[in-house]
């Protein structure tokens, strides 16, 4: 059963979209070539989980260099705890796996739009998690924030640098669902199964939504960099071409 699925991130829409990458429920990732629509097929599969995919997130800065959209990374995101970063395009190898501390659902993952090496995690505990690949694979860049329960089906905000708003301290957290960040980097927004919506500011220092293209670049650079540092994979094993087009200095 599908459970969760992206086309090329490169392109504006699923008409163009040649590609497609399927989360199913029993934790195996596909990816399906599009290019005949007639003849869509499965061209391989990837034992990703060990249960249910529930979100998937490419990559989104990858615009130039090598084949641009089979070098993409992917996030997904599962049951078994776990989120995990792949090639799927490339190869059917793991880049890395992030796991914290608490053993729940992974709900969804999202990159950020505007740092190269940050992604956002929630689970069913109701923590949101800031990572940034470029200060630590095994870590969040922050301590995962947990949200306070009620809201009395409104909404709330608050910073997501590791201080929320306290809506109802004495409520248990509630289960987290989707997260999504807003296109200029400075906010992100989580749902619960409570039906709330919460928005949580971003600050310039975590999101660097106010970076220039050099700047950009240069930590484009640095996560690969990083992820050559810190895996074996073949793609990044090659000719220096994995995240941020031909590198730099």
């Amino acid at each position: 059963t599908v459970s969760t699925f992206q086309t090329n991130p490169s392109l504006h829409s699923f008409e163009h979209a040649d590609k497609m990458v399927v989360g199913s429920e029993s934790g195996h990732v596909y990816v399906a070539d599009l290019e005949n629509r007639s003849t869509a097929a499965i061209t391989s599969q990837i034992d990703a989980h060990f249960g249910m995919v529930t979100a998937m997130s490419f990559h989104p800065f990858r615009k130039t260099g090598r084949a641009s959209q089979e070098s993409q990374l992917l996030l997904t995101a599962s049951v078994d705890w776990s989120t995990k970063l792949w090639c799927p395009l490339v190869s059917d190898k793991e880049v890395l796996s992030f796991r914290t501390n608490s053993y729940d659902y992974v709900s969804d993952v999202a990159w950020s739009p505007t740092h190269p090496a940050l992604f956002t995690t929630v689970n069913t505990c109701g923590e949101i998690a800031m990572w940034n690949l470029n200060h630590s694979t095994e870590e969040p860049k922050l301590p995962p924030m947990q949200v306070t329960g009620g809201g009395g089906g409104g909404g709330g905000s608050g910073d997501a640098d590791g201080v929320g708003v306290d809506d109802s301290a004495n409520e248990p957290s509630p289960a987290l669902t989707k997260v999504a960040w807003s296109p200029d980097g400075r906010a992100v927004v989580c749902g619960d199964v409570e039906g709330v919506l919460r928005v949580y500011r971003v600050s310039e220092e975590i999101g660097k939504f106010a970076w220039s293209a050099e700047e950009v670049a240069k930590e484009e650079y640095k996560l690969e960099k990083t992820l050559r540092e810190k895996t074996d994979h073949p793609f990044f094993a090659g000719d220096g071409l994995g995240v941020g087009g031909s590198g730099g200095g």
